[in-house]
């Protein structure tokens, strides 16, 4: 996928999807004293993966606070931000560093959201005073979440990432000498 954006075309890509990450993020599964289930990872995923690591950080970040900003459900915690930041920079770094082959995508989605996981039980644990047994507890519903969400957005961005090769690929023969 050999792409040239400018810097104009990447700022406007990257903020249309994260204004679809805010709108898809508003719908929402919820399973009441165990979490929500939010569908607006594939949308910064996205972002993270086709210009890397920087506009990967920026989005996920933008995504979690404007999304809170808008839509406010319980407490506002600044931390939940900066690991969402995280996991868009580390999706965007694997994914270069694994050569943007298919089955990096796997590697470059479940690493950074298990470890995001982890590290958001860390933080709950930490900001609600939870006991240890609660904390395994928490960490054990989380990660089976992240596990079905991981699945759902390695089968979405498999399709937005085929449709934009193809989308690509029509653009550069379009355009050839």
């Amino acid at each position: 996928m050999a792409c040239n954006f400018s810097r104009t075309k990447k700022i406007i890509i990257s903020a249309m999807f994260l204004a679809l990450a805010i709108i898809i993020g508003r719908f929402r599964i919820v399973i009441p004293g165990l979490f929500r289930i939010i569908f607006n990872g594939p949308f910064y995923k996205f972002i993270a993966i086709i210009f890397g690591p920087l506009y990967g950080t920026i989005i996920s970040f933008l995504t979690e606070t404007i999304g809170v900003i808008l839509n406010p459900v319980g407490n506002y915690i600044w931390l939940f931000s900066i690991v969402t930041a995280l996991r868009g920079f580390f999706i965007g770094y694997l994914w270069q560093i694994t050569c943007k082959k298919k089955f990096a995508l796997i590697i470059s989605i479940a690493i950074p959201d298990f470890i995001a996981s982890f590290l958001n039980t860390l933080i709950m644990k930490y900001y609600l005073l939870w006991p240890q047994k609660t904390f395994f507890i928490m960490l054990s519903i989380r990660l089976f979440k992240e596990t079905i969400l991981i699945a759902i957005n390695i089968f979405i961005l498999s399709v937005m990432l085929d449709t934009y090769k193809k989308i690509i690929d029509k653009g550069e023969k379009e355009y050839e000498f």
